[in-house]
C-alpha cells in the first residue's frame, strides 16, 4: 500500500471514530453494552480527542516527502497506536464477545500490518530500474 493512500485511510478511521466519541460518546458506548458511567464517558472523550489529534499530522504529513528517516516517527507513532490497539481490542473481544468489536479489532489489525510493512520494509524504487536500464 503506498504511504499516501495508507495516511488518508488512517485519516478517515481515526476522524470518524474520533468525531463519534467526541460528539456521541453515550451512544456509541452503548453499543458494548450496558449504559456507561461518567468515567467511561469521560475516557471515551480523551480517546476522541487523541485521535483526533493522531489524525492531524497524518492528514498534513500526506504530500510531504516521507522517504528514509523522515516518515518514520509518523509512521512508528501509528504503528504503536495501531498495535496497542489491536491488542486491546481483541483481549475485549475475547471478554465481551458482540458483534463490534470483531469489525474493530479486524480494522486494527489491516492497519497496523500495512503501517509495519510501510515502517520497516524497504519502498520500491520510483523511475528508472538501474539494473535493467528500463523504466
Amino acid at each position: 500500500m503506498k504511504l499516501r493512500r495508507l495516511l488518508l485511510v488512517t485519516v478517515l478511521v481515526y476522524s470518524i471514530a474520533g468525531l463519534g466519541l467526541t460528539f456521541a460518546p453515550a451512544e456509541i458506548l452503548a453499543s458494548f453494552g450496558p449504559p456507561p458511567s461518567p468515567a467511561d464517558m469521560w475516557l471515551a472523550h480523551l480517546l476522541g480527542a487523541a485521535l483526533l489529534g493522531l489524525a492531524v499530522p497524518n492528514w498534513l504529513q500526506r504530500y510531504a516527502s516521507t522517504g528514509g528517516v523522515l516518515g518514520r516517527p509518523l509512521l512508528l507513532t501509528n504503528l504503536v497506536f495501531l498495535t496497542a490497539s489491536f491488542f486491546a481490542s481483541v483481549h475485549a473481544w475475547r471478554s465481551l464477545g458482540g458483534t463490534v468489536l470483531p469489525a474493530c479489532t479486524l480494522a486494527f489489525g489491516l492497519l497496523g500490518s500495512a503501517s509495519t510493512v510501510r515502517t520497516f520494509l524497504p519502498a520500491r524504487p520510483q523511475g528508472r530500474n538501474p539494473g535493467t536500464g528500463a523504466a
